[in-house]
């Protein structure tokens, strides 16, 4: 059995298996992985003599510094899961799955990323690599069993695995570690799959997580009534992301994301384990506008890109037209800069820097559907893959039907417009199915998204796609004869990581010049800058600007 058709486009060649790096951890791991040896075996009084000795010099170094207390008691929670592991592996190593199981759609039970497939199997989990899908399954032990915690959901993206309890909540660990080669560029890993390193709380911030995990930290959990999540890693194999104007950003760690599409269907939390859960609440909504809205069904991503399906509807008559319809967008925390530690700018310096990203992106990306005929069809069942370097790098799948009626995947690359189908047994439940046709819905159509008009005697213009569901509005002006737009942004701050709710909006100054009768106006609200903060302030059917720099309110009613 071979890789099938569908991952033709994987850089495969470029993993690079180092086997330096199998030794390679780092000297604090091996601290704990010798004292976790120390202590179990001075609980089962092997080599008492030996044993006693490596005890009293554990004992001797937690009360000669603060330092050794918290590395003795990792230790010996090291010492338990070990032995938890032990017992597990040998109660359950007979209950693999079936040998040749294959499917290239991601599913709740079954996952993989560009080294392993993963599989939740008689509530045990399961893995063996990609490019060997007819070698043995290996188990893999989870942290959750010694809470009789059962898996009931995984993916994996990068180096990244996660895994969902039957109580909703999140267990996480790295599966790869990555490295990009300073001098040829390559890519190189180790696999780390079989190591017990789950991490025991969400937040990993470096230092703040001690404090933070100790309030009120944890596990992530996911609400119960969300229609879909999916966990992201760009890290090395992705290698790097390009901002807006092409150039490419190289992150010195990988980012992690998790996406949940909320119960409506129109937003999706973000969460990175660098942001503190319990109180910062961060969404990414999907397509919307004065005319039209979106409803997601499923989401899937990869490498900080995400890929929906579901239905767009627009007013029609006295209710809504519904059509299926596919979109991308590839944002992170630190692509839509709203990471306050990182570098962002809205003009293209004539300095390069290589750290600072151009913002905004280029937001939501349609998709054609797939050309159906005959008994052809398409299902919910989604999934996006990074398939090497850069964010072109993606691939989109969608299980459904060809025209004689035979299960299998339709796919493409990211920036291609054509479809292809390859055919792979599957078993499709009924409600997995989609209607393929416009849809009228006897509905009162609604959005959060509006357009507004200046009242002022010399000041036209107008604002367009501004609300709750935009990032990104344009201000068209109008003086005399001269017109110019500018956009504003949504952003969010160091303030939002911490609670805040409201966003905060930026407008930015129009590249090239600006008309003649537009620069003493632009000369008090910008000064030298080209972007400032924007106060907006609503009220009924309105919305006033104002700004720090002046006095000076742009005031705006609904509609055009």
């Amino acid at each position: 059995m071979s890789l099938p058709p569908v991952f033709a486009n994987w850089q495969l060649s470029e993993c690079l298996y180092n086997r330096l790096h199998r030794q390679s951890y780092s000297r604090k791991n091996r601290w704990y992985v010798i004292h976790a040896q120390w202590i179990r075996l001075y609980q089962e009084d092997k080599s008492p003599l030996v044993t006693t000795i490596y005890h009293l010099f554990g004992r001797a170094m937690a009360t000669t510094t603060i330092v050794g207390i918290p590395h003795v008691m990792k230790a010996m929670s090291l010492a338990d899961a070990t032995e938890w592991e032990q017992k597990f592996h040998e109660k359950n190593a007979e209950r693999s799955p079936p040998p040749n199981y294959w499917q290239s759609v991601k599913t709740a039970r079954w996952t993989y990323n560009h080294i392993n497939i993963y599989m939740i199997h008689q509530d045990l989990i399961w893995y063996k690599p990609i490019q060997h899908p007819k070698s043995d399954w290996k188990l893999l032990y989870f942290d959750g069993y010694p809470e009789e915690r059962i898996p009931v959901q995984i993916q994996a993206d990068g180096s990244n695995l996660i895994v969902i309890d039957d109580m909703g909540e999140v267990h996480y660990k790295k599966v790869l570690r990555e490295v990009r080669d300073p001098q040829t560029n390559l890519y190189r890993y180790q696999d780390k799959t079989d190591k017990n390193n789950w991490k025991p709380e969400w937040y990993t911030f470096p230092l703040l997580r001690y404090v933070g995990n100790a309030l009120v930290g944890g596990r992530l959990k996911i609400p119960t009534h969300a229609r879909a999540w999916a966990i992201s890693h760009r890290g090395k194999w992705n290698h790097y992301s390009e901002d807006i104007t092409g150039k490419p950003i190289h992150d010195l760690v990988g980012v992690t994301t998790l996406y949940i599409l909320l119960d409506n269907g129109k937003d999706i939390r973000l969460y990175d384990p660098w942001m503190f859960h319990p109180i910062c609440t961060l969404t990414l909504p999907l397509p919307e506008s004065p005319q039209s809205s979106f409803t997601a069904i499923n989401l899937s991503a990869s490498a900080s890109t995400v890929f929906v399906i579901g239905y767009k509807a627009r007013p029609k008559h006295h209710g809504m037209q519904k059509e299926l319809r596919l979109y991308t967008r590839h944002d992170d925390i630190d692509t839509l800069g709203w990471n306050p530690l990182k570098s962002y700018s809205y003009h293209k310096s004539a300095v390069d820097d290589d750290d600072t990203r151009i913002i905004p992106g280029k937001g939501w990306v349609a998709h054609p559907l797939p050309k159906l005929s005959g008994k052809a069809t398409l299902t919910r069942v989604i999934t996006i893959t990074q398939t090497g370097r850069g964010k072109g790098a993606r691939q989109l799948m969608i299980r459904g039907l060809d025209a004689e009626g035979k299960s299998g995947i339709y796919y493409k690359v990211l920036r291609d417009q054509k479809w292809t189908f390859h055919q792979e047994p599957a078993e499709i439940l009924p409600e997995e199915y989609l209607p393929l046709k416009f849809m009228q819905v006897d509905e009162p159509f609604r959005t959060t998204v509006g357009n507004y008009h200046v009242e002022d005697a010399k000041l036209r213009g107008h604002l367009v796609n501004f609300g709750e569901r935009s990032l990104l509005s344009t201000l068209y002006l109008e003086l005399g004869e001269e017109s110019v737009y500018l956009y504003m942004y949504k952003r969010k701050g160091l303030l939002h990581h911490f609670g805040k709710r409201e966003p905060d909006y930026h407008l930015i100054l129009p590249k090239g010049p600006v008309p003649k009768i537009f620069r003493t106006m632009f000369a008090q609200i910008f000064g030298e800058e080209k972007f400032v903060p924007v106060h907006v302030h609503k009220s009924g059917k309105g919305v006033t600007l104002s700004f720090d720099n002046t006095p000076m309110t742009i005031r705006m009613k609904a509609g055009r």
